[in-house]
């Protein structure tokens, strides 16, 4: 089974989101939580560090001044800020008053499904995804979003072409490969999905999955050799991956390699891994 991609903890300082307002930045980005922030159903504030509910305050004033005379721009960074403070119902309702004075406004749709996905309103995300690419059919975060959804929704083939344009708006997202390779693992097409996986460490070489994954997909494909090489890597990265260790000494096993798979068994022991006595089972058999 494929590893699911990590989410990534971004964490913009209030003091960068201070530098924003002062600049009057054309479409800011919210302040993001980081990854441990909990998504409630509700419209209750969720707190972000950098971020409380007198900073909130004070931005809003602060947007609210350097942009007077830019109104839909002004209602697009106020419902940035209500998304990353966690108040979903009040983003959409500054999202849609952008909208309301620029119809034309992709971002503000795909913000708009950010915040429906933040409600568990699937569908409500995917149509707002989806006026964001009618606007706009090199949407980047609306096609990787929709991508994403498309997954959760079980429609895998119509998640390989949001992935694609996605990639061709902007090719060197590693993520978005990463999703890709697990898309097309889905699917069984593990040729697809083992070079997805390989632009991903190509584009992330410190991604430890990425290459285990590669290995799986090898392996399925019997390029035993290249297998081989890909766990290799995700061991350099992530020394105490014990699938990776069990995997690499299967692999020695298949190419009559036993003193190499003998090896991977006692970095098993050393990792106190349950993995070892199955290792040990195989290497044993004659």
């Amino acid at each position: 089974m494929n590893r699911l991609p990590r989410t990534s903890a971004l964490a913009l300082a209030l003091a960068l989101a201070l530098l924003l307002v002062l600049a009057a930045c054309k479409k800011s980005p919210p302040p993001q939580a980081t990854a441990e922030t909990p998504m409630p159903g509700s419209n209750a504030a969720t707190p972000t560090p950098g971020l409380s509910e007198e900073n909130v305050s004070e931005l809003k004033k602060a947007f609210t001044e350097q942009m007077k005379d830019e109104p839909d721009n002004l209602h697009y960074n106020l419902g940035n800020l209500n998304l990353a403070a966690g108040k979903y119902d009040e983003a959409i309702a500054e999202y849609k008053q952008a909208l309301s004075l620029n119809p034309k406004d992709s971002d503000a749709h795909e913000k708009i499904g950010e915040a429906q996905l933040r409600l568990n309103k699937p569908q409500d995300a995917l149509a707002e995804f989806q006026a964001a690419l009618k606007l706009s059919p090199q949407h980047l975060e609306a096609n990787r979003q929709i991508g994403d959804l498309y997954r959760k929704l079980n429609r895998p083939q119509d998640a390989v072409a949001a992935y694609k344009q996605a990639l061709r708006a902007k090719p060197d997202q590693a993520e978005v490969y990463f999703s890709l390779g697990n898309t097309y693992d889905a699917l069984k097409q593990m040729k697809e999905a083992a070079e997805a996986y390989r632009q991903a460490s190509r584009y992330n070489p410190k991604d430890a999955d990425a290459f285990y994954n590669l290995g799986n997909c090898l392996s399925q494909l019997r390029q035993y050799d290249e297998a081989i090489k890909a766990y290799q890597q995700a061991v350099s990265l992530k020394p105490d991956d014990a699938q990776s260790h069990l995997r690499l000494g299967v692999l020695y096993l298949e190419k009559k390699d036993k003193t190499s798979a003998t090896d991977e068994y006692n970095k098993l022991k050393s990792l106190n891994s349950p993995y070892a006595d199955a290792l040990g089972q195989k290497i044993a058999q004659p």
